[in-house]
């Protein structure tokens, strides 16, 4: 497991995310030049990511939440802390 790992996971995380979530979305070739990763590489990793879960993109509305206010909780903890 690598800083390269985790990147690719995350950027291959928000093509999906933006595939799913809007028809029109930028295309897998904008989102590799943005990552800094070649073509080929985002597409096998969404190939990839998308067996691994199934292909089941849909997120229970309270495991959202539940993400969503650690999130905010940490944003706040950093602010203080930048403080």
């Amino acid at each position: 497991f690598s800083p390269y790992t985790m990147h690719r996971l995350t950027l291959t995380a928000l093509l999906l995310a933006s595939k799913y979530r809007d028809d029109d979305h930028n295309s897998n070739r904008a989102f590799a030049v943005a990552g800094g990763i070649s073509l080929d590489d985002l597409n096998a990793a969404e190939i990839e990511f998308l067996f691994r879960i199934g292909f089941d993109l849909a997120v229970p509305e309270t495991t959202f939440s539940t993400y969503v206010t650690s999130m905010a909780e940490y944003r706040t903890r950093m602010l203080a802390a930048a403080e």
